[in-house]
């Protein structure tokens, strides 16, 4: 007589967890008339209500879901600068080839398509003292099948030979270099650019046309959510191959669709019309966005189970170790008899958060 196996069957409880909910506008503070008062950016989150916002028995903490309101443009004033050598080049088939100087163009920060990017870097170069001094001018054009920019130099003599030539440096390069001080980013990630040259010394490694690789269009690929208090408990430390080491992180969020679509800078929506076809950019970054981020697998955090959340210091972190760039308002007044006044908002980035409390 056989006996049947018996399956033995475990019921799985998920544990019980407790929520607790972070909207980074709850720092700000307005005074009786309700306008507001404080000048806090929502990369520096610090909020303390003076009671605990999270309490209880609980072993671990994690960020499960994230909602993103970016109101940063991809050109703003930390990375909207371009430097570049200007050279002269005489009318021979071995054309003698000086360093004329160098200019640093600052075009004005806002959403940028790749296309009225590519407009704005040819007004603003053509306008610069070395450039127009040497009677150079050039023409930038965005490559839509390659994703690229390309800066053309076509100022030419009567024979047909380049008048000069030009190169692109970093704007972390030296003052004593460039004759301008280093700054911390520019526009050189943003169109995809990396500045080459060949070694030795002045002039060398110019050239009468560049053409970028492929362009992102982004003021930074990624943002690092971090807070020194939520992972105070854990062990084993956030490791990252960025030379600007930050630790304490509790997810990364990247720019970019997580299914594949082919991107386009002019896609056609609408009917051919006598003033041409109606187009939209699709490209991630180059409009303000809102969108919201669902960590399947998330990060979880060690926490004491007698100690409670007291209170909230989460940074929001640009791909180099900044915090999120926000651009200050602007104030224009009417150069006329009208006496206009223009306030400009130029920004309403925000995030909200859901953390995760386990309680066992």
């Amino acid at each position: 007589m056989s006996i049947e196996p018996k399956d033995k069957a475990i019921t799985i409880r998920q544990p019980a967890t407790a929520l607790l909910l972070v909207n980074s506008d709850d720092q700000q503070l307005y005074d009786d008339n309700g306008f507001r008062i404080d000048s806090t950016t929502p990369g520096r989150i610090f909020i303390n209500n003076q009671r605990p916002l999270l309490f209880g028995y609980m072993t671990r903490l994690a960020l499960t879901e994230m909602n993103i309101q970016w109101d940063t443009p991809n050109v703003n004033s930390s990375n909207n600068t371009l430097t570049m050598a200007v050279y002269s080049a005489s009318d021979q088939a071995t054309p003698l080839v000086e360093l004329q100087g160098f200019d640093r163009i600052t075009i004005l920060g806002q959403f940028y398509t790749p296309f009225e990017l590519a407009t704005t870097l040819e007004l603003f170069l053509n306008a610069a003292p070395e450039i127009e001094a040497n009677g150079l001018i050039f023409v930038v054009t965005y490559n839509e099948q390659e994703g690229a920019f390309v800066f053309n130099q076509t100022a030419v003599y009567p024979s047909g030979r380049v008048m000069g030539y030009f190169k692109i440096f970093s704007s972390s390069a030296p003052e004593s270099v460039t004759d301008f001080p280093p700054v911390d980013d520019d526009l050189l990630y943003c169109i995809g650019a990396q500045p080459v040259t060949q070694p030795g010394a002045e002039p060398i490694g110019f050239y009468s046309q560049f053409t970028t690789a492929y362009a992102p269009m982004l003021y930074t690929p990624y943002i690092d959510v971090v807070s020194n208090l939520l992972t105070k408990h854990q062990n084993v430390s956030d490791g990252t191959t960025a030379n600007i080491y930050t630790s304490s992180k509790l997810a990364r969020v990247y720019f970019s669709n997580e299914t594949i679509i082919n991107r386009h800078g002019n896609l056609p929506i609408g009917e051919d019309t006598p003033s041409g076809w109606t187009s939209v950019c699709n490209i991630v970054g180059t409009r303000p966005i809102t969108f919201r981020r669902e960590f399947i697998t998330p990060k979880q955090i060690q926490w004491e189970n007698t100690e409670n959340v007291d209170f909230i210091d989460i940074q929001v972190l640009d791909y180099k170790g900044n915090p999120i760039r926000i651009e200050e308002d602007v104030i224009q007044t009417e150069d006329n008899d009208i006496n206009g006044i223009s306030y400009f908002q130029k920004n309403n980035t925000s995030f909200q958060f859901t953390l995760q409390a386990t309680e066992s």
